[in-house]
C-alpha cells in the first residue's frame, strides 16, 4: 500500500471548504468509493455509505456557500439512494460500476448512516423535492428499522431520526427514537464500570457516533460520561492519537495506534461540537479542535492528511506515513468535519 511521511503543518490555518475531490469522485451515478491517489478506482463501484455521508456534506456545503451547483449533486446522491433500497424498505449497500449489487442487504451501519442522511435531507434540503423524496423513502423504511440491534446502527439511525422527527412529527417516529436511546443505554449499562466506559467490550471505529446519538435524550448524561472517556483515551500525549484498526483497542488491552482512519477524527469532532452545545463544557471545544487538528499534522505522524494539490483526504495514517490513496470515506470525513468547525466558528 502506498505511504509517505507527510508534510507537518506548524500552525493551524484558516478553514476554506474546498469541493474538488468531490466534483472528481462524483459521477452521475452517485460518488466512487475508491482512488488510486486522487484519481476515481470504478473497480470497487458505490456503496451507500459514501452516497449517504455525501448527501449531508453537500447539503450542508450549500447552506455555507450557496453555490446552486451543489444541488445537482444532492439529487445525484438521492437517487443513487433511492436506487439501493429494496422492496422491504431495507437498502443494498456495495454496488459494482455496471449496476450489479455485491450484497443482498447491507450491514446495520449502513442502515442507519442512510436513515441519517435521509433524515437531514429531509429537514434541510433547500430543494422541496428532495425533500418530498426523502419522506418517501424514509416512510418506506420505517418497518424494517424496529429490527436494528447493533449499537452504531442505532446511534446512526437515531442521529437521523432527530431530523426526521422535525420534518414529519409522528408517533412512530418518537417511540422508534426512544427505543433507540433505551437500546444505546442498555449496551453501555452491560460493559461500563471499572475504569471501562464504553458501550462495548471493544472500541473500534466511528466510536463517538455512539455517545453524540444520545446527547438531547434523557441519557444524555450517559453520553457526556462516554464521550469525555473516549476523548481521554485518545489524547496520552497532547494530540489526538486515534484508535487504529490494527487491533483495537480491547477492554484490559492496549490502543493499536495504527492504522487510524479519518473516519473517527470525523466522528469525534461532530459528537464534541454536539456535546459542547448541550453543555457548555469546554472540554468538548477544545478536544474537538485537536480532533479536527489530526487532518491538519498534529497527530502520531506529524503527517499533514489532506493534499493541498487536489482537496482530497489520504486514507490512513500509517506506521510509515500516510496511505496516498484519497478515496470517498476520508475526503467526506475532512469535509464534515470542516462544516462542522465553521458552523461553529471555531475555525
Amino acid at each position: 500500500m502506498l505511504s509517505h511521511q507527510g508534510a507537518t503543518l506548524a500552525e493551524s490555518q484558516p478553514v476554506v471548504l474546498r469541493l474538488d475531490h468531490l466534483y472528481r469522485l462524483t459521477d452521475n451515478v452517485g460518488i466512487y468509493q475508491h482512488a488510486k491517489l486522487s484519481r476515481p478506482d470504478p473497480a470497487f463501484g458505490y456503496c451507500i455509505d459514501d452516497n449517504a455521508r455525501a448527501l449531508i456534506a453537500a447539503i450542508r456545503a450549500h447552506r455555507l456557500t450557496g453555490d446552486n451547483s451543489l444541488l445537482d449533486y444532492v439529487r445525484h446522491y438521492l437517487s443513487f439512494v433511492e436506487r439501493c433500497q429494496r422492496p422491504d424498505g431495507r437498502f443494498h449497500n456495495f454496488m459494482a460500476s455496471d449496476g450489479t449489487w455485491l450484497d443482498e442487504v447491507g450491514s446495520e451501519d449502513s442502515q442507519g448512516r442512510t436513515i441519517w442522511a435521509l433524515g437531514v435531507a429531509a429537514q434541510h434540503s433547500p430543494q422541496i423535492e428532495v425533500r418530498v423524496r426523502a419522506l418517501k423513502i424514509l416512510d418506506q423504511a420505517l418497518p424494517a428499522l424496529w429490527g436494528l440491534r447493533e449499537p452504531r446502527g442505532l446511534a446512526f439511525s437515531l442521529l437521523g431520526l432527530r431530523e426526521w422527527r422535525q420534518a414529519e412529527p409522528a408517533t412512530q417516529i418518537d417511540e422508534l427514537a426512544v427505543a433507540f436511546a433505551d437500546g444505546l443505554v442498555e449496551s453501555y449499562r452491560r460493559c461500563a464500570g471499572s475504569g471501562w466506559y464504553w458501550f462495548e467490550d471493544v472500541v473500534t471505529y466511528c466510536n463517538a457516533r455512539l455517545p453524540q446519538a444520545l446527547m438531547d435524550t434523557q441519557w444524555q448524561s450517559q453520553g457526556m460520561e462516554s464521550l469525555a472517556w473516549l476523548c481521554e483515551q485518545m489524547h496520552p500525549r497532547g494530540w489526538t492519537s486515534l484508535v487504529g484498526n490494527r487491533g483495537w483497542y480491547p477492554r484490559g488491552g492496549s490502543k493499536a495506534d495504527h492504522d487510524q482512519q479519518a473516519i473517527d477524527a470525523c466522528a469525534t469532532v461532530s459528537a464534541c461540537v454536539s456535546a459542547y452545545r448541550c453543555s457548555g463544557d469546554d472540554r468538548f471545544r477544545q478536544w474537538a479542535r485537536s480532533c479536527f487538528d489530526w487532518f491538519l499534522g498534529r497527530n502520531d505522524g506529524r503527517s499533514q492528511m489532506i493534499d493541498p494539490q487536489t482537496a482530497g483526504c489520504y486514507d490512513g495514517l500509517e506506521p510509515a506515513g500516510v496511505n496516498l490513496n484519497q478515496g470517498a470515506e476520508s475526503l467526506l470525513a475532512w469535509l464534515l468535519a470542516s462544516e462542522d468547525m465553521i458552523e461553529q466558528g471555531w475555525t
